[in-house]
């Protein structure tokens, strides 16, 4: 049988100079991709992370997604203050399709934990649509946003042959997670070269979690991916473990 992949949407980089009218405590947030790789792996600045899942009433994420996530990053931050994780469901939205500007607009309106002294603040909304190009499974924007398509993820995972949707949820957001992480070359400065020159910033090795493709057949993924030895080391190189 022939293995299929799904490939991940180029990281969307949303300028950070739109968000000048925010307040204080949101500017923090609204900063370009990648920027806050540092402040995210280290505890130079911020000793503690709160993550905030807003999710559509068909899509909650399940604790074994939510467990694995959050071991994932005690992981690879450094984050003596711990990491707290809030869930909350959110209105369906009454779309069936989101353009990058539909999600920028709609993380305003339901976004509530913020970055302030001591804690930084990641938001993850997982929504009840598909992006705008349909094989997109998930996107990250701003230096602390990322969004992911509940509708699309249900179509290639849970079926027969493909890989349980839980799988596909943790694989998803762990890798859009490595690219706030800044990963790769883009917010955390390579060791080794090993950025996918032809994909955007992504890893050249197939069987890393920061590869282009997500393997969502059953028989060829048997398990949620790691970061190669490449990415561990640009994490660490930035301050994280």
């Amino acid at each position: 049988m022939r293995t299929r992949h799904l490939l991940i949407l180029v990281l969307l980089l949303v300028g950070g100079a739109a968000s000048c009218s925010k307040e204080d405590t949101e500017v923090l947030d609204y900063k370009s991709l990648g920027s806050s790789a540092n402040d995210l792996l280290s505890s130079s600045k911020y000793q503690a992370l709160e993550l905030e899942i807003n999710y559509m009433q068909a899509y909650p994420l399940s604790d074994e997604v939510v467990n694995h996530l959050t071991f994932f990053l005690q992981t690879y931050l450094n984050k003596p203050g711990g990491i707290k994780v809030y869930r909350q469901v959110i209105n369906n939205s009454d779309k069936t399709t989101f353009s990058i500007s539909d999600v920028v607009k709609f993380e305003r309106q339901v976004r509530t934990k913020f970055t302030r002294p001591g804690v930084i603040a990641v938001h993850i909304m997982v929504l009840d649509a598909e992006f705008s190009e349909f094989t997109v499974l998930g996107n990250t924007f701003w230096n602390t946003s990322m969004s992911v398509y509940g509708r699309t993820i249900d179509r290639y995972s849970g079926g027969n042959g493909q890989v349980s949707e839980d799988q596909l949820f943790t694989t998803l957001i762990e890798h859009e997670f490595g690219h706030l992480l800044g990963l790769v070359g883009q917010g955390s400065s390579m060791v080794t070269a090993h950025k996918d020159v032809n994909n955007g910033a992504h890893c050249i090795n197939p069987y890393c979690l920061m590869h282009h493709v997500i393997e969502t057949a059953s028989a060829s993924a048997p398990q949620v991916p790691k970061f190669d030895n490449y990415c561990r080391d640009d994490l660490k190189n930035n301050g994280g473990k």
